[in-house]
């Protein structure tokens, strides 16, 4: 399965290969601020825009 994350101006911040058994996947983001997640597995591709908030 492959995992994209991209800023809402389109610049990927991460895209990596998830094996589909870990059945969850772990990132950290460095930035407050909307990002759009999108999880491919063969033909089929989800997306969703998520709001990242960081507390300083």
């Amino acid at each position: 399965m492959s995992l994209q994350i991209t800023d809402v101006l389109g610049q990927e911040v991460l895209s990596t290969e998830v094996l589909v058994d870990h059945g969850r996947f772990v990132g950290r983001a460095t930035e407050s601020g909307a990002y759009l997640v999108q999880v491919s597995l063969g033909d089929r591709s989800e997306s969703v825009q998520v709001q990242v908030t960081i507390a300083r």
